[in-house]
This record gives C-alpha cells, sequence and structure tokens, in this order.
C-alpha cells in the first residue's frame, strides 16, 4: 500500500460516507461528458 494512507484512517463511518461520495462524484462526470458530446454532435450536424 500506500504510506500516506494509512489502514486505520478510514473507520467504518469515513467509509461509508467516502465510498458512495466517489461513486456519486464518477456518475456525475459521466452525465456531464456525455452532455457535452451529445452537445459537441449536434453542433456538427447543425453545421453541416
Amino acid at each position: 500500500g500506500n504510506p500516506g494512507f494509512n489502514s486505520y484512517d478510514l473507520d467504518s463511518r469515513m467509509r461509508a460516507v467516502l465510498y458512495p461520495a466517489f461513486i456519486g462524484w464518477s456518475i456525475i462526470g459521466y452525465w456531464i461528458y456525455t452532455l457535452r458530446y451529445r452537445l459537441r454532435v449536434l453542433e456538427i450536424k447543425k453545421n453541416s
């Protein structure tokens, strides 16, 4: 493992917050990416 990230740093309460937050931010990031991609496709279709 990582010497800066000790296994004792995360107790069960922190883990219950950290992992869902990570999953949530990942989903939001993917959603924003798909929105930008769809906008780009629409702009290309409009200009051609």
